[in-house]
Order: structure tokens, then C-alpha cells, then sequence
């Protein structure tokens, strides 16, 4: 069996930033992107240092304001429209918490779990409300996420989300240049994917990516060699519920020839599942969801760290650029 090819992530998220800065540099001013974070959440915290980082390399000025998962959301949506009603600030963004984080620092006891986790995703739509597209610098607003629904124009998409398509076009492209005698995938046929895990970071928002916009490989093709747009896209959306009940029928994956997963659960995915000349794309955080040992099998893979992570900050800042544009 052909060895699987490992993809960079860092290694494409310094190409883009290159071509990034030479970007912001022929647009003769600084575009700004401003972000909301929560200080008790560590993964924030880290992720918007990373952000800001990456920012200041390629000149996009980079804002931020703190705020304590304790404070009513008021305050939050207050600098969120103080910063959307300044035309001198390109995009908005909040930094996700975790929800297990939100929910440990209410002063109230929830009745249930599932009353914890509605009333998190109450509190997310609020502040989500409060960015109008034409400042969703991160694609999660409400709107644009009702936009990716029904398939109607958007400027962008979450980092993540867009991080993973082009992350697919590299495998394809390559893929198709080398086909393995163990691929499982036919460039004729459809192609099938499990998205695994409800993420609106990620795979709801490539759910719809996939089946509504059909032009979506040429808009990634002008940001690689990969030339067709004539691939038919069937993805399938798992929840870890609906992951089981699948499994608990068929024992595995092999009707999909692209996993991409994004639970957060350690070593999810295991080697068994997985049909032999599969695409792995693995977005857990902070440790993959795809057991290792299934890459041996796979003909295309992102690593855990160095893979999906690095290239969403880019697309961050891509999106933000595209804003102007």
C-alpha cells in the first residue's frame, strides 16, 4: 500500500501568509479586526494571542476587549455594536468559550444538562445577533449562518470551515495526480462524507457548503491547482448520538470515502471504521478525534497538532480581507 500523504498545516499557513501580507500591503490601509474574548477560558485566551500574533505579521491591526463569562451579555454586545458602528474597524468576531465554561461560571443551577446547553446556545445567539454581515469577520452572525442554509451569497464562511475546503482541494488535487491502487475514491462517482460532530464552527456550516453551493471548488480553486468543479457532493452530518446508532447498524464508515471529524474526543475515530484509501480530516481540539493508527490506511490525512489548526487562522485573516474587498 502507497504511503498516506501527511498535509502541513503550518507549512501552507506560512505560504498564506505571505501572500497575505503582500495583500494588505497593495490595499494602501490597515484593515482592523476586533475580537471578543473571555478571560477564564484558557483555549480563548490562547487562541486569541495566537490570532493577534499572526495579525501584526501580515499588518492587520488587531483589537481586543475581555470580558468575564459571569458579566450580564449586555455588556459584551455594547462593545460589539460600538465597534460595528466604527467604520474604521473591518470585522467583529467573538472567541467561542467552551460551554462547560459558560455553564460553570453561572451563578444559577440548570434543572438539566439540556437546560444548560439551550441556555449557552440562547446566550451565543445573542451576542451572534449583535454582528451584521458585513462585519461577520468570523462567519458565525446569525445571518450568515442562515445565509449558508439556503445557499445565498456570503462574503465569507467560518475560518475553520474554509480551512477544510481547502484542506480537500489539496487532497483531491493531489490524490487525483497520484491515485493509489487502495483509494476508495472514484472522480466520477459521488463523493460521500461524514461530518462528525454538531459544530457550528465547522461541520454544520460545511454540511451546507457542501450540498448548497455547488461553485464552491472553483471559488477554492483560485486559491489552489486544483481545476474541477464537477465533483457531486453527498455529505451526511453525525452527532455523537446519531454516530452511534450508525455504527450500532453498520460497524463502520466504509460508504464514505472523506471523514472529517470535530468532537473533541480523544482517538473517536478508530482504525476499523475506516475504509482503506480514505481522506482523514481530523479538527479535534487540543487531541484528535481520529485514532492514528487509521491514518496507515488512509491515502490523505491532517495531523493533530500542525493540521486543520495553523491554516484557520489564516483564513481569519483572509476573511478579513475579504470584507474590504
Amino acid at each position: 500500500m502507497n504511503q498516506a500523504i501527511k498535509f502541513s498545516g503550518e507549512l501552507w499557513a506560512d505560504r498564506w501568509e505571505k501572500q497575505l501580507t503582500d495583500q494588505v500591503a497593495e490595499l494602501g490601509v490597515t484593515p482592523v479586526l476586533a475580537a471578543v474574548y473571555f478571560h477564564e477560558d484558557a483555549g480563548s485566551r490562547l487562541y486569541t494571542r495566537l490570532k493577534s500574533e499572526a495579525a501584526a505579521r501580515v499588518g492587520i491591526k488587531y483589537l481586543t476587549a475581555s470580558f468575564s463569562l459571569a458579566d450580564p451579555v449586555e455588556n459584551a454586545i455594547s462593545k460589539i455594536r460600538e465597534w460595528v458602528n466604527d467604520s474604521g474597524i473591518t470585522g467583529v468576531m467573538v472567541q467561542k468559550p467552551w460551554a462547560k465554561m459558560w455553564i460553570a461560571a453561572q451563578p444559577n443551577q440548570f434543572l438539566s444538562d439540556a437546560a444548560a446547553k439551550m441556555a449557552y446556545a440562547a446566550w451565543w445567539d445573542k451576542l451572534m445577533m449583535a454582528i451584521p454581515l458585513a462585519k461577520d469577520v468570523d462567519g458565525l452572525s446569525v445571518e450568515t449562518r442562515n445565509a449558508l442554509k439556503t445557499g445565498a451569497a456570503v462574503k465569507v464562511v467560518p475560518a475553520t470551515c474554509r480551512a477544510v475546503l481547502f484542506i480537500l482541494t489539496q487532497a483531491l488535487e493531489k490524490h487525483l495526480a497520484w491515485l493509489p491502487s487502495s483509494s476508495s475514491f472514484d472522480p466520477v462517482a459521488p463523493v460521500k462524507v461524514a461530518l462528525i460532530g454538531k459544530s457550528d464552527l465547522l461541520t454544520v456550516p460545511l454540511f451546507n457548503r457542501l450540498r448548497n453551493y455547488p461553485d464552491w471548488w472553483t471559488d477554492q480553486a483560485a486559491e489552489s491547482q486544483f481545476k474541477t468543479n464537477q465533483i457531486e457532493w453527498q455529505p451526511e452530518l453525525f452527532t455523537s448520538v446519531s454516530l452511534a446508532n450508525y455504527l450500532a447498524v453498520h460497524q463502520q464508515l466504509f460508504d464514505f470515502q472523506v471523514i472529517v471529524s470535530a468532537t473533541g474526543v480523544p482517538n473517536l475515530i478508530q482504525p476499523e471504521w475506516i475504509k482503506p484509501g480514505s481522506i482523514l480530516i481530523d479538527a479535534g481540539e487540543p487531541l484528535g478525534d481520529i485514532d492514528p493508527q487509521a491514518y496507515e490506511s488512509s491515502v490523505f490525512y491532517t495531523p493533530v497538532p500542525g493540521g486543520v489548526g495553523p491554516l484557520t487562522v489564516s483564513f481569519l485573516l483572509k476573511n478579513c480581507l475579504d470584507l474590504i474587498v
